[in-house]
């Protein structure tokens, strides 16, 4: 065989197949879909279960024993919000609104 001959070999392996590319290009796909699939399952069992995506401490402590003094300072956070609310309300606050 001749260089020639080579040449024309590998010129014709070479050629392009749509079909060919398309196929290899959805086999891919197709496993990477299943892959993401697979591990999402894998990780939704795994937050069912309570295993994994804490840590250890997290899962062991204690409550707090100031929950008392935590659950104050939030009923006083809510009420200033609610006191700031009444006045846009009451029209003590002035504003205006585009929409209208």
């Amino acid at each position: 065989m001749h260089a020639k001959d080579y040449l024309k070999k590998i010129a014709q392996v070479m050629r392009p197949n749509p079909e060919l590319h398309w196929g290899l290009l959805l086999c891919i796909a197709g496993i990477a879909f299943c892959g993401t699939v697979a591990w999402n399952v894998w990780a939704f069992e795994m937050v069912v279960r309570g295993e994994g995506m804490t840590t250890e401490s997290a899962r062991s402590a204690p409550p707090e024993e100031d929950s008392q003094a935590r659950l104050a300072a939030l009923r006083a956070l809510l009420e200033k919000r609610a006191v700031e609310e009444a006045k846009y309300v009451d029209g003590t606050y002035s504003y205006a609104d585009p929409s209208q």
